[in-house]
C-alpha cells in the first residue's frame, strides 16, 4: 500500500518506533542483535534493527503492510 503525504505524517505519528530521516521515513525496532546487523541502528540508548523507506517519484512512500 502506497501513503501520501498526510497519510504518511499521520501513520509516522501513530507508530511506536516510526520516525522522519529528512523524507525517508524509518521504522526502528529494539533488538539486541543490532549491534551487528546491516540494518543496526544505536537509538535512545538501544540498539535496534531500522527499515527505511524512501519517498518515491510520486510522492509516496510503499511501506509494506500498512493500510490506510
Amino acid at each position: 500500500m502506497q501513503l501520501h503525504y498526510d497519510d504518511a505524517h499521520a501513520f509516522v505519528n501513530k507508530t511506536r518506533g516510526a520516525f522522519w530521516d529528512g523524507w525517508d521515513i524509518v521504522l526502528w525496532k529494539p533488538n539486541s542483535n543490532g549491534m551487528t546487523s546491516k540494518t543496526g541502528m544505536f537509538r535512545n540508548g538501544k540498539w535496534g534493527t531500522a527499515r527505511r523507506y524512501p519517498v518515491l517519484n510520486d510522492g509516496s512512500w510503499a511501506v509494506p503492510g500498512v493500510r490506510h
